[in-house]
């Protein structure tokens, strides 16, 4: 066997190596990609959450606030009224009661308004969390498709081995 037959046997199975082991390097780096960004996904989703469920207090906050503004309007609504000498009865009635829906109807709306922004909030955290799972999923795939590819780089590179190795036996019988 001369050294130039040896030399391409050597070629051949060392370039099924070495392709089998690029290809399972290069899915271990896709992988470990994937799993950073699995996690920044998760560490948003974490934050989102926090982030809703502060709306969620600053909105009570909000609406226990206007509602004790409104109480005291009323207070000196009242005040107001008993200190002119006018009983409560009739029109200041009607006045108080169309101020205590108006009222009512401000604190809905600061309670609704923050529901909305509670449900965004948590939509973004939702998103973050199947951007985790999808993340996951690729770098699982990934490690897959890079098993897969160094098999088949090892079977080319085998391959190319016996054929080279053939060839030889063809050429000196």
């Amino acid at each position: 066997m001369s050294w130039l037959n040896v030399a391409a046997i050597v070629v051949a199975a060392a370039s099924g190596a070495y392709s089998a082991y690029s290809s399972n390097q290069q899915a271990k780096a896709q992988s470990r990609q994937s799993s950073y960004n699995a996690l920044i996904a998760q560490q948003n989703a974490a934050l989102a959450e926090n982030q809703g469920n502060m709306s969620k207090m600053a909105t009570e906050l909000k609406a226990k606030q206007f509602k004790a503004k409104g109480e005291a309007l009323k207070d000196a609504q009242r005040v107001a009224y008993l200190k002119s000498g006018v009983e409560m009865e009739g029109t200041p009635l009607i006045q108080q009661a169309s101020t205590q829906v108006e009222l009512d109807l401000d604190e809905m709306a600061i309670k609704y308004a923050g529901d909305v922004e509670y449900g965004n909030v948590l939509a973004k955290a939702g998103e973050e969390k199947q951007k985790e799972k999808l993340y996951r999923m690729q770098g699982t795939g990934a490690l897959v498709a890079g098993r897969y590819a160094s098999g088949g780089s090892l079977i080319s590179g085998a391959s190319s081995t016996l054929a080279a190795y053939g060839d030889y036996k063809k050429a000196n019988p």
